[in-house]
């Protein structure tokens, strides 16, 4: 995927020009917004892909037949016309599921057709609703009926919405969800937090994709504005996934308590999702979630299987979710199963992103995070994982990966230094971020950009040296 992105007033971010490639590489000394760089994405990438305008019409029409089922239950001691009533609203909600789901299937009418039929069914079931309500608006037994119907009416408004004008809705379920995603994987209570402070008062945090839309945060709000027709890619990727320290992993199972018990907790006194920050980065427990998910095969993961194979040949061995859900490494040589906390960071990384071949969570048209991936890693075991993500780039995984490591940027750089011109440049971009939190030397190619960036990196050895410190 190639996409242009300028982003401006995030976090220690001023103003950077960040270019999306199969392989993204985003440079830098610490401090330099690198971080926020690839949680912002992430959260924006994620959001869109969980977001897709098939996934909110699935979640509209699932929640109107709910609705309409459950809310048989309300009525109390009903006569016989209010039954008939409800179970012909019913059968026209049903009717607008069979509808939708046999024009999903047959893509042989024109637009205008598949349009005409929906909102055919649609107004049908608007009118059942109100047919219904009239009948029991003046009896007060059937108050939380009338109050059900209300609301199976307004969710049918917002299915037709999302039939004629699904650009508004998409933006709409979009802002709604990315306010959640940034304050959950930044941890924050207030999105004006994610304010660069030394940006001006009436200066708005920005993303701008170009040609394709534009998210932007205007203190605790965020408004999105996206051409549905420029998207689809991005809104069918194949799992996005985050990977930061190995730490997390061996603290999975305490994390883990932890945020179940402040969740349950929440659930029992509100009886409805907690707005409560547990501490825990949202980006680590969706991967936990995928991870715990097995994905069927196909064509789109099929050719990962070699590189599978050769991780486990690297690190000896595999991670393993157990029956109990405990997060294992699979020693090939002595066949035990070894705790996740007494392996090396190395086999930590590697072997996740094995694990995550195995049960096929990542194939083409993924995006992986990642970020930092140099901490806690021997220069031998970076040289190993540059490898890997490379050879998932070259399988249609797309990777991006902020890091302040010189010799990442040099193994990259080897990698880079055995393609021509055309294929460099089809392939990877680069981005160098400043201290002052600026995109740099965004002229340069992607070669002579990661050479700015080690060179960057080794100044403070260099002054070292200099200063007769080393």
């Amino acid at each position: 995927m190639k996409l242009d992105i300028e982003i401006k007033n995030c976090g220690k971010i001023s103003h950077a020009s960040v270019a999306i490639a199969p392989f993204t590489v985003i440079g830098g000394s610490n401090s330099s917004g690198k971080s926020f760089i690839t949680r912002s994405l992430y959260s924006i990438f994620n959001s869109m892909a969980d977001n897709s305008l098939q996934n909110i019409g699935e979640k509209l029409i699932l929640r109107l037949l709910h609705m309409t089922s459950a809310s048989e239950f309300e009525l109390v001691a009903p006569n016989k016309q209010v039954k008939v009533n409800h179970k012909i609203l019913l059968d026209s909600v049903c009717k607008l599921e069979q509808t939708v789901a046999f024009l999903r299937s047959d893509s042989s009418l024109s637009d205008v057709a598949r349009h005409k039929l929906v909102n055919e069914s649609i107004y049908e079931a608007v009118r059942n609703c109100n047919i219904a309500f009239l009948e029991i608006e003046k009896i007060k037994k059937y108050d939380d009926y009338k109050t059900s119907l209300i609301a199976i009416r307004e969710a049918l408004v917002q299915f037709s919405k999302y039939i004629n004008s699904p650009e508004g809705l998409f933006s709409e379920t979009l802002s709604v969800a990315l306010k959640n995603d940034f304050q959950e994987n930044f941890q924050v209570v207030d999105l004006l937090e994610l304010k660069n402070y030394e940006s001006n008062s009436t200066d708005l945090v920005k993303f701008n994709f170009k040609d394709v839309g534009k998210v932007e945060i205007d203190k605790d709000k965020v408004t999105v504005s996206f051409d549905i027709s420029k998207t689809k890619e991005l809104e069918t990727l194949n799992n996005v996934v985050f990977l930061e320290s190995p730490v997390y992993w061996k603290l999975r199972k305490t994390l883990l308590n932890s945020t179940m018990s402040i969740s349950n907790r929440f659930y029992k006194k509100y009886f409805y999702k907690s707005n409560h920050l547990t501490g825990v980065p949202k980006y680590f427990l969706d991967l936990v979630k995928l991870v715990e998910t097995k994905y069927k095969s196909n064509e789109n993961s099929s050719e990962n299987y070699e590189l599978y194979n050769d991780i486990t040949t690297l690190i000896g061995g595999e991670l393993d979710l157990l029956d109990s859900g405990e997060l294992c490494f699979k020693d090939s040589a002595t066949k035990r199963n070894i705790n996740i906390n007494l392996t090396a960071s190395g086999i930590t990384n590697l072997g996740l992103i094995g694990l995550l071949l195995k049960q096929n969570v990542i194939a083409r048209g993924s995006f992986i995070f990642v970020d930092e991936p140099e901490v806690n890693l021997h220069p031998a075991w970076q040289r190993v994982l540059i490898d890997v993500l490379y050879r998932l780039s070259r399988s249609g995984i797309n990777i991006v990966m902020a890091s302040h490591s010189v010799d990442m940027m040099k193994y990259i750089e080897n990698i880079m230094e055995d393609l021509d011109d055309n294929e460099i440049n089809a392939h990877f971009a680069v981005t160098q971020m400043s201290k002052e939190g600026y995109s740099v030397n965004d002229e340069l190619d992607p070669l002579e950009k990661l050479s700015a960036i080690k060179s960057d990196l080794n100044s403070s050895y260099v002054d070292m040296f200099m200063e007769g410190s080393w």
